[in-house]
């Protein structure tokens, strides 16, 4: 289950000291706020809050101001329910929600180190378990954020993420509707070399009426302006398809494009795992995140089933995995990427190759932002280090203790094998 950094840091700050709310009135140096919830109150001490950190979390208005920026408070007045702080650039509104944070800020001010630092800190350092798609596309596992590195050639057309449909691995699909038939959103151009084989396949789903359904596949030459090959979902459109294709780079091509092709208008085709590897190259580049070969667990192929209307569109729901008979990691100290992995033989024709690895969660950056990391165990890791940094031994110890408990219930084990007698 996701959570935003917002929240995370909302859940951890209610242990160190935080309040909350809407203000009913403000200035940009006041937070006000008399409404019936609220955490200010006439009977407190004027010191409460003095010195803590006020921040405006969200804003619903049309144009939203001040949010994420902090402020130190300077005075807290009780009688009026208001503090008052350093000068936002725009008037604090009752469209808002604010934060008052008491026991260290949300994120860096000046010598005060952050909350958001302590996140990204612990998450740098939790892993979770990963299928690695290896493929020559970038984000051909669609889970990047956005849809960057796609383009919608088809005036009219849609491309965006989906998170409910289509998907057969990770959390995201790409959702395109053409704006006319035979409309494509396509990668960039990915370089090549004439004459070599190579191979591609991809997951797709079809919605719509039936006169909407169907999706093809195509490879085209960038540098000379022409389709290579192509491969449709067939009559089974409906179902979750695996379409495939292997193929030789024409003479003179230095560049190719993988166009997402949806057969008619207004139909939404929903593709994941979008596959090119170049044949009986036995070796793949290992992404930047990827720095410690101990990660890696198992290398294995996965295919279509029954075949649908042709040899290379299969039923994606029957798939079956094989694990690899040899691979190993390698480091490459002088290439792009620190690691690659070689394996032999190669993958059958018609087959995605996943690399299953554990990793460490992504920091945050946006208060919307999210992750789906146990927030039960990143709250007590960051409490840990937070109460260790104070030299508050008996709170760091049983933030730790707690840490340590969850740890053991989420953290993953990797999982060792043998590679032909060399030692891991």
């Amino acid at each position: 289950m996701s959570t935003t950094l917002l929240a995370l840091e909302t859940l951890i700050a209610k242990e160190l000291g935080y309040a909350g709310g809407t203000p009913t009135a403000g200035a940009t140096t006041t937070v006000t706020d008399t409404s019936s919830d609220s955490p200010f109150s006439t009977g407190d001490s004027s010191q409460l809050f003095q010195n803590a950190w006020v921040r405006i979390e969200s804003d619903s208005a049309g144009t939203p101001r001040n949010v994420g920026d902090i402020r130190r408070i300077t005075t807290y007045t009780p009688s009026n329910q208001q503090v008052t702080h350093d000068a936002f650039d725009y008037t604090n509104a009752t469209t808002m929600t604010y934060g008052v944070h008491m026991g260290l800020p949300p994120t860096r001010v000046g010598l005060d180190k952050g909350l958001l630092e302590y996140i990204n800190e612990v998450l740098r350092n939790t892993m979770y378990r990963n299928k690695l798609l290896l493929t020559l596309v970038t984000d051909g596992d669609m889970e990047t954020s956005g849809v960057t590195n796609w383009t919608d050639a088809t005036s009219g057309g849609t491309v965006a993420k989906s998170t409910a449909t289509g998907i057969t691995l990770g959390k995201q699909s790409l959702a395109i509707t053409a704006g006319a038939a035979n409309g494509y959103a396509r990668t960039a151009n990915i370089d090549v070399t004439s004459g070599q084989r190579y191979h591609v396949a991809v997951d797709v789903m079809c919605a719509g009426t039936e006169a909407q359904l169907g999706a093809t596949l195509e490879v085209y030459d960038a540098t000379n302006s022409a389709s290579v090959g192509t491969v449709s979902s067939g009559a089974h459109a409906r179902s979750q398809r695996y379409l495939w294709l292997n193929f030789t780079v024409p003479s003179t091509c230095s560049n190719i494009q993988v166009r997402l092709r949806g057969d008619t208008a207004s139909g939404t085709n929903y593709w994941d795992n979008l596959s090119l590897r170049q044949l009986n190259n036995k070796e793949a580049n290992l992404p930047s995140w990827f720095v410690n070969p101990h990660w890696a667990e198992e290398l294995y192929y996965w295919g279509g089933g029954t075949t649908a209307s042709s040899g290379s569109d299969r039923a994606a729901d029957e798939r079956t995995y094989t694990r690899m008979n040899w691979w190993r990691i390698v480091q490459d100290h002088t290439g792009l990427t620190p690691y690659k992995i070689q394996y032999s033989p190669d993958p059958p024709p018609g087959s995605h190759l996943f690399l299953e690895c554990i990793r460490p969660y992504d920091e945050m950056s946006a208060l919307t932002g999210t992750t789906d990391a146990d927030q039960d165990l990143i709250k007590s890791w960051v409490l840990a280090r937070v109460y260790a940094d104070r030299d508050k031994k008996e709170l760091a110890q049983r933030w730790l203790l707690e840490a340590q408990l969850l740890h053991r219930r989420h953290h993953p084990v990797v999982r060792r094998r043998i590679q032909l007698g060399e030692p891991f």
